[in-house]
């Protein structure tokens, strides 16, 4: 994991305290008044001019987190051939001081550090920079062509996560190489669901590869729609007929377009902790989609693991 640590620790060092005992008289040993707790049932109590952050009262706005680049479903630029290429990062933070947690061991609120987790894997720290200007950092990703998940999130300066919506932010993106990909834009995977059948909203996203409504006829080329299936085996579902006819759903725009949202119904499953939702290219006339130029069908497909929980924890 890289880091990237703070040059300026002037103004950090000064929110630090001298001691671990309180003074008696409701302050700090900075000589600032205790921080108010608060929380859903118990909110700040100058609601106009304090947010709630972490369970502490703070006076100014929640901090906002924005991945700047790469931009969402963009086809990055990437290097092949190797295990890893390195991304290109920028983030921005609104409302927010980046701190270094060995400076800065304590848990001001608005400030601290910024994760980021790239397919499921930390890969770096952000620990120095002007967040409000933005940060920019190179990563190691994996040097395969198609999609790829970049995440952000906001940390205090002992690793506890902001907790409030703005804290967090995603992004979809590709390393292309001119064969046509897709990928699940949403849910995310690692999303949470209960295990009853229940309707679920899927997002799928393409590159090299338009998506146009369904027809009766197969239009020629790299155009077609996305079919979705849960907990089947690919690539081998691809390459059975039998297997690749019985998809859960359908997504397809009303136009052209490189993403669609489709509505489908997520199966009920009891026994197993996890779903396994894919999504896997086909022609207009829901005939499987294969790679060109090779033979037999290569199916062109992506995958995300769903996590099924039992409601209330049972």
């Amino acid at each position: 994991m890289h880091s990237f640590r703070a040059a300026c620790v002037v103004a950090t060092l000064a929110l630090l305290g001298c001691s671990e005992d309180a003074p008696v008289d409701g302050t700090t040993t900075t000589g600032e008044p205790e921080p108010t707790p608060c929380s859903d049932e118990e909110p700040c109590p100058m609601p106009e001019d304090q947010v709630c952050l972490v369970g502490q009262c703070h006076d100014g706005i929640a901090p906002v987190l924005e991945i700047v680049s790469p931009e969402q479903e963009q086809s990055a630029d990437w290097t092949p051939g190797g295990d890893t290429t390195d991304l290109e990062v920028t983030v921005r933070v609104r409302g927010f001081q980046i701190v270094d947690p060995e400076i800065d061991p304590t848990n001001v609120r608005a400030a601290g550090h910024v994760i980021l987790e790239l397919d499921g894997t930390e890969v770096a720290m952000i620990i120095e920079g002007d967040a409000a200007a933005g940060v920019t950092v190179r990563v190691p990703a994996i040097a395969a062509a198609g999609p790829h998940r970049l995440a952000a999130h906001l940390r205090l300066s002992d690793g506890t996560p902001y907790d409030h919506p703005e804290a967090a932010v995603r992004r979809f993106f590709w390393f292309a190489d001119g064969a046509p990909r897709v990928g699940v834009v949403s849910p995310w995977p690692g999303d949470e669901f209960t295990t009853g059948a229940q309707p679920l909203d899927v997002t799928a996203a393409t590159v090299d590869f338009e998506l146009v409504p369904a027809a009766a006829d197969k239009a020629p080329g790299a155009v077609g729609v996305v079919h979705v299936f849960f907990d089947a085996e690919f690539p081998s579902c691809g390459e059975s007929p039998a297997c690749a006819d019985a998809y859960n759903g359908v997504v397809a725009p009303t136009g052209p377009a490189s993403s669609a949202l489709g509505s489908v119904t997520l199966p009920a499953d009891d026994a197993s902790a996890t779903s396994i939702l894919t999504v896997h290219l086909a022609h207009t006339d829901h005939e499987p989609y294969c790679q060109p130029d090779l033979i037999g069908c290569l199916p062109v497909w992506d995958s995300v693991e769903l996590p099924r929980i039992v409601p209330g924890g049972m």
